[in-house]
């Protein structure tokens, strides 16, 4: 049986319905996982962003005089909704690896409709991490607006999107579980550290600046610091979002081409 011959076959929005049910079913099966989940929030905000806001008081960025810790929340958002990516990674390559991703296209679920799907269990764990920064950022006495506050956590659900889809393609390609993890720790620290989500965007030597203009997280930041400060413009929401779209456009062509097999492997 070659289940490529069952692409063609489409559930509609069924599809969707079907692989988010399983996902929002997989998250309540690992309500281990809000543990570690709780603490990444924790850990940046308590020992980086008021650790070193202490320290450094206010920062200027975008023409605005801000405090550092106003400014460096929005990297934690940045790092959370990235590190999510990870949620997307385990769970298609566990797909891949037992046929459960021929199975579900042989059912009639379309690409589209599973990476939309798949994004699932990685977006409740983004929203109960932003729930939980939120707590932490009020608690602490730091000056949000509110509306501000939930839109930019609502354009990160977005970009959260592209990271989900980025970890899908990655998932494609990985032939074991080693591989899975390799790539995940050179993917990971690399993104992290040279996004501007801790020192102030467009500040530092030439070689912080060129490495953060070649990776994504630092658009998006930049535009959900627009956000919520209010100084956005069209052009830079458009080059937060854009990435998007064209990242969700690339898995679904490699998925529509990807090899599928029923057998572990």
């Amino acid at each position: 049986m070659n289940p490529s011959h069952f692409r063609q076959q489409s559930l509609g929005r069924r599809g969707l319905l079907v692989v988010v049910l399983n996902e929002i079913q997989a998250f309540r099966s690992n309500l281990g996982l809000l543990v570690s989940m709780t603490m990444q929030p924790l850990l940046y905000f308590a020992f980086l962003v008021m650790g070193i806001s202490a320290t450094t008081g206010s920062v200027r960025y975008a023409g605005q005089r801000l405090p550092y810790a106003s400014y460096a929340v929005i990297g934690v958002i940045g790092l959370i909704m990235m590190t999510q990516m990870s949620q997307a990674i385990y769970r298609s390559t566990v797909d891949k690896q037992f046929g459960l991703l021929a199975v579900k296209f042989m059912s009639g679920v379309q690409p589209g409709d599973y990476i939309m799907g798949m994004s699932v269990f990685p977006l409740l764990g983004y929203f109960y991490q932003c729930l939980i920064l939120t707590a932490l950022a009020y608690g602490t006495g730091l000056r949000l607006n509110l509306v501000g506050w939930g839109i930019t956590i609502g354009a990160g659900s977005v970009f959260l999107l592209f990271w989900s889809s980025l970890g899908i393609i990655c998932s494609a390609w990985f032939k074991n579980y080693q591989q899975r993890d390799v790539v995940m720790q050179l993917l990971f620290s690399p993104i992290a550290f040279t996004a501007p989500s801790f020192y102030v965007d467009g500040q530092g030597p030439t070689y912080l600046r060129w490495l953060a203009n070649l990776n994504p997280l630092t658009y998006q930041l930049r535009a959900l610091r627009a956000l919520a400060y209010g100084n956005f413009t069209g052009s830079v929401l458009l080059v937060g979002f854009i990435p998007t779209v064209v990242m969700i456009t690339i898995a679904i062509l490699i998925l529509r081409r990807l090899p599928l097999t029923l057998q572990e492997h």
